[in-house]
């Protein structure tokens, strides 16, 4: 591959996606009237915000102010850029993607992907077949996992040498340059131009995207030694984003779309373990702690979580954090408690799949789950205990969007604790109106910008603020982009303020002489963050501004246009008045004249018909 996806095969992409189907594989949508809502994936809420339109081909949240086509929701719910949510696109409505010749960035991208497929089997190859592995063999028999689980997993291990990376790169024709942006090498402290490899003497994992493809390692050192990490990871590069990642779900993903269950291990031991005794939809953090990233990805493919920590302290500590993630994301969540000692990779060692099964399935509620680990510290006979406890539980509890979810855990909570399920909702209901206030707080006020004192007030926290008469005359222009002609006639380009708005108008009156589509047409001129067809998204989904009977969009469109011209002739007044109040200025009959001038044209621009013998002289 090499240069930018080719324009007719965008144009493709678009067609063969609808974005109902699409938002609907990730999310479960409700349909009202003429669009689709449901709970928005990029912020939480409790109200669905979140509208999709079938006719327009655009998603808008009226809560965060996000929005876009389809290929900017695909960029944003699974983390990738253009490049990479047009290839998934492609890939789902069976396309082949095909190039232009452009900048060289995907082609280096699909060169590490090669890169590091490559080198995932050599490392495999050093395992299985090089006495260089034998260390890492020896472990994996010892532990009975030199099997299918190996080879499923493709599990390799990194000779016990500075520069058995590099020096295969070099026989391979990768660069060092190449190792080094695929985060395989560091650069030495010792001289300008030398590396050494990143991964050294380690048990190998490779770590796959959604699409199967390797993107990193995780290198398991297989003696304890103070001085080095137990584990090393691939430090973020253009290819891997720790937070984006679920070790294991590519293998996972078709039997959780079954089970709508995943099991949440802490390591990638327990993960294949767990493959390996039939739990196939075992999944686990990457070198980080679970993620409201991490929650999005999980919900794409379940339901509901269990969570099998360690059972020691640390463990039940980081279950129930883990837990209120999940739980912010809109998962059921339980938790599966180990006897003491013991991991899933353990358990399953010395009692089997069928003692582990029964483990799952006695899996509790997260609210079961920390009352009987706080129980161990505070006791619940006590009013100290007991109101320590019940605290906890509100802040967990709170986490949950899902008015349901939070009655039905509360209801578990009282009876646990023998307390009014009324007082608890009351309690709840004081936390979150506290947790909103410090959150509202904590945000600081946007300064409005000198020269834009007229800005849109209901901006969602996801929209910059934009001069309110062009955001409106954006939004009339893209419902009828004939009279488009009028602020191309009457309105020169550089009287706006806000080049995003120019734009839109600009492409709705395009896309309308050329029989197109408007995100179509806005996808030639977008930059990667698909910046402007999130605009567009958000200018098609604003109210109607057009009232009652004897109201236009023309008329509408025309007091816009007298607006803009008479905040540019006002911006000059009131520069001239500066001037002449300058005691260091020069003020002659000139500057007292443009004033005169300015102040007559400031008032034909009240109407329309006095304006309109001035606005042709300009046009």
């Amino acid at each position: 591959m090499a240069g930018i996806i080719s324009k007719k095969i965008i144009e493709d992409i678009r067609f063969r996606n609808d974005i109902i189907d699409v938002v609907g594989s990730y999310l479960s949508l409700s349909k009202k009237g003429a669009t689709f809502k449901a709970l928005c994936p990029f912020h939480k809420e409790k109200t669905p915000s979140f509208v999709v339109n079938a006719q327009r081909q655009i998603f808008h949240c009226f809560g965060c102010g996000v929005g876009g086509d389809v290929f900017k929701f695909v960029m944003m719910h699974e983390g990738v850029d253009f490049g990479n949510a047009a290839s998934i696109l492609a890939q789902r409505s069976g396309i082949r993607l095909e190039f232009d010749e452009g900048d060289g960035n995907k082609d280096d991208k699909s060169a590490l992907y090669s890169m590091m497929e490559q080198l995932a089997g050599f490392y495999h190859r050093v395992l299985t077949e090089s006495a260089a592995g034998k260390a890492g063999k020896d472990y994996l028999e010892k532990r009975n996992l030199l099997g299918d689980a190996a080879a499923s997993f493709r599990l390799g291990f990194a000779p016990d040498m500075w520069d058995s990376t590099l020096k295969w790169a070099a026989k391979h024709k990768f660069s060092t340059a190449q190792l080094d942006a695929a985060g395989m090498v560091v650069k030495s402290a010792k001289s300008d131009s030398g590396y050494y490899d990143r991964f050294r003497n380690r048990l190998m994992f490779p770590i796959r995207d959604l699409q199967g493809r390797i993107i990193g390692f995780s290198g398991r050192v297989l003696k304890s030694d103070e001085k080095s990490a137990k584990y090393v990871n691939s430090p973020e590069t253009p290819l891997f984003s720790k937070s984006h990642v679920l070790y294991g779900l590519y293998e996972a993903r078709k039997h959780l779309v079954e089970s709508r269950e995943a099991i949440i291990c802490e390591g990638q031991i327990d993960v294949i373990r767990c493959h390996e005794a039939g739990f196939t939809s075992a999944v686990a953090a990457q070198g980080t702690a679970f993620s409201e990233d991490h929650s999005r990805l999980a919900r794409r493919y379940a339901d509901s979580v269990v969570i099998c920590f360690d059972s020691d302290t640390a463990g039940q500590t980081a279950a129930i954090r883990t837990a209120q993630v999940f739980m912010s994301g809109g998962l059921v969540v339980r938790i599966a408690s180990l006897p003491e000692g013991e991991d899933p990779d353990s358990f399953i060692s010395k009692q089997g799949p069928e003692s582990f099964r029964s483990i799952l399935d006695k899996g509790v509620s997260v609210v079961e789950f920390q009352i009987n680990v706080l129980s161990k510290g505070h006791d619940p006979k006590t009013e100290s205990g007991l109101m320590r406890i019940s605290k906890a539980l509100l802040q967990t509890i709170g986490q949950a969007p899902s008015a349901v979810q939070r009655s039905k855990l509360i209801q578990q909570a009282s009876g646990l604790l023998n307390i009014p399920p009324g007082a608890m909702e009351s309690d709840l209901r004081q936390a979150l109106r506290f947790s909103a206030r410090r959150n509202a707080s904590k945000e600081e006020p946007e300064k409005p910008n000198e020269e834009e004192p007229d800005v849109r007030p209901n901006a969602g926290p996801g929209q910059r603020k934009r001069p309110r008469e062009e955001m409106e005359l954006a939004e009339h222009i893209v419902a009828c982009p004939q009279l488009g002609e009028l602020v191309a006639r009457y309105v020169p380009s550089g009287l706006f303020a806000d080049g995003d708005c120019l734009a839109v108008i600009e492409s709705a009156v395009q896309a309308m002489h050329e029989n197109s589509d408007l995100m179509s047409i806005l996808a030639e001129r977008d930059d990667q963050d698909r910046t402007l067809t999130s605009f567009a998204a958000q200018v098609q989904m604003a109210p109607s501004k057009i009232v009652g009977r004897d109201a236009s969009r023309e008329a509408a469109v025309k007091e816009l246009i007298l607006y803009i011209r008479r905040r540019e002739l006002k911006k000059d007044k009131d520069r001239l008045l500066r001037e002449m109040q300058d005691p260091k200025g020069k003020i002659d009959d000139s500057v007292r004249i443009r004033l005169a001038e300015l102040g007559h044209d400031m008032k034909l621009m009240k109407s329309w018909e006095s304006a309109k013998d001035l606005l042709d002289l300009d046009a």
